[in-house]
């Protein structure tokens, strides 16, 4: 196991996620140096002045080499265009580890070329819908699960060098196979941010009065239509790499919408009322335990789901 405090980083992607790795591993102390890649110049060049990053490249192939830990923070299928020609260039036992938010197709990518090298597929469970290095924050992290994948043939000494990593920046481990992890996401990640495009979109089809409509929305349509604003390169990616799933969600989502307006159809008010009512009970706990989790100090331990000898490669 390498302590966090002597890896050598790289970081592809400086957008909000890339970049809020760097601003955390700077602050941890995480790292004794931390490159970082973006093909945007802009973005390179305030990384470098903003000394989030020692250095700043625009190919990655410039930056992998020796560098005992790669992360990718892309849109997953451009994850999939670099995990075989990045690997080739890393040294023996470095350590590739993706950010992005499906997992089935990264771990079989990964499958190709692990052994010679490391492979952890990852998901820190946070972000918002802004985009870009000016949207990254140093605290995004603390205390949201970060959900990591080992590929089949990772050891337990670099796997616990990257669990080490998620806690010293705050989060908290949670092993997941590839395949649930895509399931759990469809359900309160991607089938939501298809939601609020239609719901956008449904706008449209009002015709003449789809700028009435716009100009009348308030905090409800806007709350549920937040999503929308995510950056759509990414969306698109994972609505490419996990339609079954989402296909699957958004199934049992139009029968749970029947229920509702069954009830309504038919004039029950006490039985709607007790299904609205559980679901704003829920949602409510939910808003509670996130708040309460963000306002106490983090154990770094990780969370139940899988242990981490139970953690499931693929």
């Amino acid at each position: 196991m390498i302590s966090p405090a002597k890896l050598s980083i790289c970081i592809v992607g400086l957008g909000q996620i890339g970049g809020s790795l760097a601003k955390a591993f700077r602050n941890c102390g995480v790292g004794r140096e931390i490159v970082g890649v973006d093909r945007d110049e802009d973005t390179a060049r305030t990384a470098m002045k903003e000394r989030i990053v020692d250095a700043a490249f625009h190919d990655p192939e410039d930056a992998v080499r020796r560098r005992e830990l790669v992360i990718l923070a892309v849109p997953v299928r451009e994850i999939l265009r670099m995990i075989d020609p990045l690997s080739a260039l890393m040294d023996d036992g470095a350590i590739l580890l993706d950010v992005g938010s499906t997992k089935r197709s990264v771990l079989a990518e990964m499958k190709l070329v692990e052994g010679r090298i490391a492979c952890i597929g990852g998901h820190p469970m946070c972000g918002t819908e802004a985009v870009g290095l000016s949207a990254s924050i140093e605290t995004l992290f603390r205390g949201v699960p970060f959900v990591l994948v080992p590929s089949s043939k990772c050891k337990p000494g670099e796997l616990s060098t990257v669990v080490d990593l998620v806690k010293q920046i705050g989060a908290k481990p949670l092993f997941l196979s590839a395949e649930n992890h895509d399931r759990i996401m469809a359900t309160i990640s991607h089938l939501p941010y298809v939601l609020a495009i239609t719901l956008v979109r449904l706008c449209e089809e009002l015709g003449a009065d789809a700028q009435t409509a716009f100009e009348l929305a308030a905090g409800g349509f806007l709350g549920a239509t937040r999503l929308a604003e995510s950056e759509s390169l990414m969306a698109s990616d994972f609505c490419l790499t996990n339609p079954d799933n989402i296909d699957s969600a958004m199934t049992s989502f139009v029968k749970k919408a029947e229920e509702l307006l069954a009830l309504s159809r038919e004039g029950k008010a006490d039985a709607l009322f007790a299904v609205l009512n559980e679901a704003r009970l829920k949602r409510r706990a939910l808003r509670e335990a996130r708040q309460s989790q963000s306002e106490q100090p983090q154990s770094g331990q990780p969370l139940s789901g899988r242990s981490l000898s139970e953690g499931e490669g693929n």
